[in-house]
């Protein structure tokens, strides 16, 4: 999802949460209606969320957050799997296994919140604004890390104002203005819109 600053993109997410009711409307995973289930039982249902600013606890250990997304999992073997996953995905995470969280920089915060994440086991991945005050070069190591989560199956809603970047690893989008859609389709579509490519991409 694309758009401006208060366009509504985390709302969306939040929504899809159960973290704010729907005014309209309804939201199915799979085909099953959501309803009235709160956050916590959409987080058993297979919804996992990367809120914008990470929201680490920021006085655990690196490996304590990441444990913190597996809360709730009985299947240890599992979990420890999980893990080790995440240490492949995030090598820098390894390092800093018992480095309070705070004292991570801002991208090794941005894989520690994925990784907490996908600690869940999640059927769909909510990211909101992946790549919001990272340095370029991080912004490419965490778009890679997401383009390959989604080649290993994993669906994900992202919310991103890098429209260039986005556009470049997702299969379709949906552009929001002031709370409604004004554009959707498959990536190659909205790349090829005027409209898009003069309000997202610079002409």
């Amino acid at each position: 999802m694309l758009g401006a600053n208060g366009a509504g993109k985390t709302t969306i997410l939040k929504t899809v949460m159960g973290l704010v009711a729907p005014s309209e409307g309804r939201i199915e995973l799979d085909g099953q209606p959501l309803g009235p289930m709160g956050p916590a039982e959409r987080a058993r249902r297979g919804l996992a969320w990367v809120p914008e600013g990470r929201r680490l606890f920021p006085n655990l250990t690196v490996e304590d957050n990441l444990r913190a997304g597996a809360h709730g999992r009985r299947d240890r073997d599992a979990v420890r799997q999980d893990l080790e996953r995440v240490w492949t995905l995030f090598p820098v995470l390894r390092e800093r296994t018992r480095q309070m969280a705070k004292t991570l920089s801002g991208g090794e915060q941005q894989m520690c919140a994925i990784g907490r994440a996908l600690m869940r086991r999640p059927r769909l991945l909510l990211i909101d604004e992946a790549s919001l005050g990272l340095a370029p070069i991080l912004v490419g190591r965490v778009f890679a890390t997401i383009e390959a989560l989604v080649a290993d199956g994993l669906t994900m809603l992202v919310v991103e104002q890098n429209a260039r970047q986005a556009l470049g690893i997702v299969n379709r989008a949906y552009v929001l203005e002031a709370g409604r859609i004004v554009h959707a389709g498959a990536r190659e579509a909205l790349l090829a819109d005027p409209a898009v490519r003069t309000a997202y991409l610079g002409g």
